[in-house]
């Protein structure tokens, strides 16, 4: 009888400090969703002399995990794929042809280091891996129908995340990426992006 009084106390014990670890702000395997405001520009050289814009939204699923490195420092590791596929922009070059492009598969990888200003609210910047595939249709060669050229870039951003109640936090972040430079046709283009974020996710 007494050792299985031990063994419930331990089991309680193991209870308690599982839901105080689990219940740590920014710290711990979390998932979650975001939505961003995107502004693209997508600059031309070579036969296509110009740029064209877009503002889009975007959504994306999120997944990582928080490691406290020392006392209200925190470093969280995430990856993010996209949920639709917006427009990255038109541009009309002449009076009958113009150039669409469209984001199709897009991910991302991020490293974002954070101090905790109060026990529930912390500042943080980000560096993210990103990359995208665009989907391009030139008017001017309809034979050759859209083509998907790969892209890829270093995004820098910084940001707030709070937590409101346990398990829950929500964050609000401004980044910009600059992407590599493709080739299609006898034009390269380079696009570059400036998100602002809005996040809510789940901390296990």
């Amino acid at each position: 009888m007494q050792m299985k009084q031990i063994r419930l106390a331990m089991f309680a014990a193991a209870l308690v400090a599982g839901s105080a670890f689990a219940a740590q702000p920014f710290v711990g395997p979390s998932v979650g969703l975001s939505v961003s405001s995107v502004h693209t520009d997508v600059d031309f050289s070579g036969g296509l002399n110009n740029s064209m814009s877009s503002n889009r939204t975007a959504f994306d699923l999120n997944a990582g995990y928080g490691m406290e490195l020392a006392p209200k420092v925190v470093l969280n590791g995430a990856m993010s794929i996209n949920l639709n596929q917006p427009s990255a922009g038109s541009l009309g070059y002449s009076s009958t042809n113009s150039v669409t492009g469209k984001f199709k598969d897009r991910w991302s990888l991020s490293l974002a280091p954070g101090y905790l200003i109060t026990p529930k609210l912390m500042a943080y910047g980000k560096v993210a891996y990103q990359y995208a595939n665009i989907e391009v249709n030139d008017s001017a060669f309809p034979a050759q129908g859209a083509q998907t050229l790969h892209f890829h870039g270093w995004g820098y951003g910084i940001g707030v995340a709070y937590a409101p109640v346990d398990h829950l936090e929500t964050s609000l972040e401004v980044q910009k990426t600059e992407y590599s430079t493709q080739r299609m046709n006898a034009s390269t283009g380079r696009p570059t992006t400036t998100a602002v974020t809005l996040g809510a996710a789940w901390r296990f």
